[in-house]
């Protein structure tokens, strides 16, 4: 299996393929069909089965998309971190108020959880 390094890009109403190390490109209509576009293309040009080609697909866009999409994958780490957080530190607290002798039913209400959720926490 031969592996080629096809970029896209946004043009207008279609997707612009770029196969390193071909004279020519394609385009597609939407990324769906991206990679079997470039692969009939690829076939094409060097006389290889479909089968036996692999295609890795880089998908370009403009840098005010890209720090966008940064950003949101930033955000998105930082809530799975602060959520971790807040879940060991509820499991802190619901483990304190047992010691100190308080019921699930008042560990759940003063928590605003159920009191099967207060014995997860303390369990936990």
């Amino acid at each position: 299996m031969t592996s080629y390094q096809v970029i896209a890009q946004r043009s207008e109403k279609y997707w612009h393929l770029e196969v390193e190390g071909l004279p020519q490109g394609t385009q597609a209509r939407n990324l769906a069909e991206a990679e079997a576009m470039a692969k009939e293309l690829i076939s094409i040009f060097t006389g290889q089965a479909i089968e036996s080609i692999q295609v890795i697909l880089e998908v370009k866009v403009p840098e005010r998309i890209r720090e966008a999409q940064e950003a949101a994958v930033r955000y998105r780490a930082e809530a799975e971190q602060a959520s971790s957080m807040a879940a060991a530190k509820s499991r802190e607290a619901a483990r304190l108020m047992k010691e100190q002798g308080m019921t699930l039913k008042d560990i759940g209400q003063t928590l605003h959880v159920s009191y099967q959720r207060a014995g997860q926490l303390v369990s936990g």
